[in-house]
């Protein structure tokens, strides 16, 4: 496949929290701190964009024994799905609800961090997380700073945008389609699919990933998001000047597209609802096509390669706009009721350096998930490709470590490459780092926000009779929740940050 996009996944910050109770052991030196701790159960509360694998438990067990022997800790972990999880949070954090440690989407850390539930941590990385912190730069910490403070764990990689579709290239071939480089191509793929191959929806997408389908309007055009409000602006801009998705052209080329998508049926009706991504639908064969990045791609070609050896999985980016962006999107965070966060920190740098642990987190349980081939590769074994396939556990995102990487069998064989260039593809938006204070405007937020969740079920799914139509919809809407309001308030706060820059 020519069409390879050089990027990188997110991988966030990570963690595991704990509370202290018990007896004292000493510590293994190698988790970056020595000393007599009580033992300590974490609760930690994760979320995800599909279904919990069948082996996730299993792994547990084996990464408990670790790190009760190095750090006499053991974690007990709830994981729902995203939608579920926005909504949770904030109502976990003001009961005081008991969990050590919480992963949180972006966009509810941007509203989080503003309340003071969360811990500051910045003092305790140095001595808790000594070996994670030496390959830290002060960019790692851009957006999990808020006021000169440190509310997230780490996690030292960035995560890129856009992202990009697999597709099945065996049957591209089969068909004779050509070369799958834009959005007319995909439905040129979709189309001869739908024809060809009946009875599957071609794009079985849903809201949870549905997002990326915009990035090639708005994000191929430069235009990056401030937050989760619909304000950004064009990476062009001399000065960057503030307006919402649906006053673009862009935005309005991609209502175009959805309303196309939709009257042909590419997606179901009941997209919106759907709790399945279209790369679970992709990788179960009820889906011609799946969003992802190159790292989730890579993860989907290992299963696909043990469960459908005949299948071509090949990987296309269309957005020629690649934005660097540090931990935040998947940060996990300390509440200030939990107990230890001390071993919360050390369990980080736990799974950030000790091999044994990273390959549970990533690969599974060895000889059982996968088995090490002579020249050092792993191969995904038919438990592993169905039960514990890779990136199927959150918490590897937060953990990810390249110097621990194996070029895994039936993978992407450019994934290094991808990582070895993404530097020089990718940009830092001049905005990285900023915070948007909202109190002053959180009633017209909390109304801006009910009206794009409502929105996005009409507008991204194609649901709807023009695209002129809905757009003067969605702006009424916002300009009676306080639209014009928050944009200028974000608007000076963006100018006082960058002024002092």
């Amino acid at each position: 496949m020519k069409k390879w996009i050089r990027l990188i996944s997110v991988i966030a910050a990570l963690a595991c929290a704990l509370s202290m109770s018990g007896c004292g052991e000493e510590t293994d030196s190698s988790s970056g701190y020595t000393g007599d701790l009580p033992a300590a159960e974490l609760k930690i509360y994760m979320y995800t964009y599909s279904q919990e694998a069948e082996d996730t438990s299993l792994v547990m067990d084996e990464i408990n024994q670790i790190l009760k022997q190095k750090i006499n800790a053991t974690i007990e972990y709830n994981l729902e799905m995203v939608e579920d999880a926005k909504k949770k949070i904030p109502l976990m954090l003001a009961s005081g609800e008991n969990y050590d440690g919480i992963a949180m989407p972006a966009d509810v850390y941007l509203q989080e961090v503003q309340k003071g539930g969360l811990l500051e941590i910045g003092d305790m990385l140095e001595e808790y997380m000594p070996q994670r912190m030496q390959t830290m730069t002060d960019y790692d910490f851009t957006e999990i700073t808020y006021e000169g403070k440190i509310y997230a764990l780490p996690g030292g990689f960035q995560w890129f945008t856009p992202q990009g579709y697999m597709i099945r290239g065996d049957l591209r071939k089969k068909y004779d389609i050509p070369e799958v480089t834009d959005l007319d191509g995909l439905q040129v793929y979709m189309d001869t699919l739908m024809e060809k191959e009946p009875g599957v929806i071609p794009f079985n997408t849903s809201i949870a990933d549905n997002i990326n389908f915009v990035n090639n309007f708005l994000g191929a055009a430069g235009w990056v998001s401030l937050g989760s409000n619909e304000l950004g602006y064009y990476l062009d801009d001399e000065t960057p000047t503030l307006c919402y998705s649906y006053e673009t052209e862009e935005y309005r080329d991609f209502l175009a597209k959805t309303k196309e998508f939709a009257d042909k049926g590419y997606w179901s009706k009941n997209a919106y609802a759907a709790k399945t991504i279209s790369r679970d639908g992709f990788v179960a064969g009820t889906s011609f096509v799946g969003t992802a990045h190159v790292v989730n791609a890579n993860d989907s070609a290992i299963v696909l390669k043990e469960q459908h050896p005949d299948w071509e999985v090949e990987f296309v980016t269309i957005p020629d706009k690649t934005l660097k962006r540090p931990t935040k999107g998947r940060s996990f965070t300390i509440p200030k009721t939990a107990k230890n966060p001390e071993r919360l920190i050390m369990a980080c740098e736990l799974f950030g350096v000790d091999p044994d642990l990273n390959a549970l987190l990533e690969y599974g349980i060895k000889d059982v998930h996968y088995t090490v081939n002579a020249d050092g590769t792993i191969k995904s074994t038919e438990a592993g490709a169905s039960r514990y396939p890779a990136d199927a556990f959150p918490l590897v995102w937060n953990n990810r470590d390249l110097s621990l990487y194996k070029q895994v069998e039936g993978g992407i064989p450019e994934l290094m490459e991808v990582q070895e260039h993404v530097d020089e593809l990718s940009i830092i938006p001049p905005h990285s780092g900023f915070v948007l204070k909202t109190d002053e405007i959180s009633s017209e937020v909390a109304a801006m926000n009910n009206v794009i969740t409502t929105m996005k079920g009409v507008t991204n799914f194609g649901m709807f009779d023009s695209p002129e139509a809905v757009i003067e919809e969605y702006k009424s809407k916002m300009d009676t929740a306080g639209a014009e309001k928050v944009k200028a308030e974000a608007q000076r706060q963006l100018d006082a940050f960058l002024a002092n820059q």
